[in-house]
């Protein structure tokens, strides 16, 4: 034991001192208890520092397996526009969007009245209110963010349900995202007129829009629309098929116009007013 006035000095001394002043008040046998707590608690601070490095190590690998497999690196600075895609091959499916099969299980509820015309598209066509934009009651929206010509022929059948007389068609700029090569955007395409032709319903087929210069990759990315939208427009022109291109009126020297889009790709509304008039003249 320390004595009171030895464990005052001591209380006034240095830290370290005070500690050697202790060990040397020890018994070997409280010495010995002493070093055996330390080395039970050193070993199972080591163990549980290599189990939390392990741990991270293993989650930062999965993490890396998952990002590589969905393409998230690629797809994030595409975003972005940060980088240019790869356009030689996909493995992307429609059934990679999530918001896919949400707005189909909208499509089975909904109990729409006699529908005339329907919209297929993508985002592009989603987000506008087209009964509203065309001032009319009898239009369907069908457009799906994110989605692939793919899809489009996957869920035609919603379409044929509505037994409408005209499906206007607008494609595709997904599919260059994803590196889908332009020859089988244009296959899809044709697959899709032939469908909707098979159901007595007229197609009209609407250009791919470019995209803006706010893009880093825009050029690419435009040379490859174009690419589309020629084959598209010849097709139309060899089959008597309306083209409406879009493009003439909101792009120029090859681009969208910044005043109609908000971030490069979609539209504002005085985009859609120019799409709206272009579409209100092939109905009359």
């Amino acid at each position: 034991m320390v004595s009171g006035q030895k464990a005052k000095r001591i209380e006034d001394e240095p830290a370290f001192q005070r500690m050697c002043a202790l060990i040397d008040e020890m018994t070997l046998e409280e010495r010995q208890r002493t070093e055996e707590i330390i080395k039970k608690r050193m070993i199972k601070t080591k163990h549980a520092i290599l189990l939390l490095i392990t741990t991270n190590v293993i989650t930062l690998i999965v993490l890396l397996i998952i990002s590589f497999h969905y393409n998230v690196p690629t797809n994030l600075l595409n975003e972005l526009g940060l980088s240019a895609p790869s356009y030689s091959t996909s493995n992307y499916r429609y059934t990679n969007n999530k918001s896919y099969g949400i707005r189909r299980s909208l499509f089975r509820v909904y109990t729409p009245q006699k529908i005339k015309i329907v919209m297929l598209g993508d985002s592009i066509t989603y987000e506008a209110d087209w009964n509203e934009l065309l001032s009319r009651t009898d239009v369907a929206n069908r457009g799906v963010s994110g989605d692939i010509t793919e899809g489009f022929i996957n869920r035609l059948s919603d379409i044929y349900e509505l037994t409408p007389e005209i499906c206007m068609i607008m494609g595709g700029f997904n599919d260059i995202v994803r590196g889908i090569p332009v020859s089988d955007i244009f296959a899809s395409i044709t697959k899709i007129i032939e469908g909707l032709q098979a159901n007595n319903i007229t197609p009209i087929i609407q250009s791919t829009l470019f995209v803006s210069a706010k893009r880093q990759d825009w050029k690419e990315l435009n040379e490859r629309v174009s690419e589309l939208n020629r084959m598209l427009k010849d097709y139309g022109k060899a089959n008597d098929i309306v083209f409406i291109d879009v493009n003439k009126e909101l792009s120029k020297n090859g681009a969208l116009e910044p005043s109609y889009t908000y971030d490069g790709v979609h539209l504002l509304g005085n985009g859609y007013r120019k799409w709206k008039d272009l579409i209100l003249s092939e109905l009359q």
